[in-house]
């Protein structure tokens, strides 16, 4: 990830700015693997130069997080506590997606 982006980019759930984390960078500068935090205890991985800014992003890379946020099993769980009507619909609808784009791949 360019560091610049964070200029633009915002936490698809609060909307505020987003803060870096810096864990690796890329021979060209870039962010090769970091973290964006964000109000309300909301964070996002940033894994091979891109920023994973999805509402589930910490459930889907626990591995990420577990290996370079040592507080992550606390925040974790704060977020599936606080946020949990939210984190349940995305994930329902990303399930709801996925099983529509298997049957077209059926029929096809």
């Amino acid at each position: 990830m360019n560091p610049e982006l964070l200029t633009i980019l915002r936490c698809p759930v609060t909307r505020s700015t987003l803060r870096l984390e810096v864990i690796e960078k890329a021979g060209n500068g870039s962010i090769q693997k970091g973290i964006l935090y964000a109000e309300q205890d909301w964070f996002y991985p940033i894994i091979d130069q891109v920023p994973r800014l999805l509402v589930e992003a910490f459930l889907d890379h626990s591995d990420f997080f577990q290996q370079h946020m040592p507080q992550y099993a606390d925040k974790a769980k704060r977020l599936q506590q606080v946020h949990s009507d939210l984190i349940n619909l995305v994930i329902k609808k990303k399930q709801a997606h996925k099983s529509k784009l298997l049957a077209r791949m059926e029929n096809i």
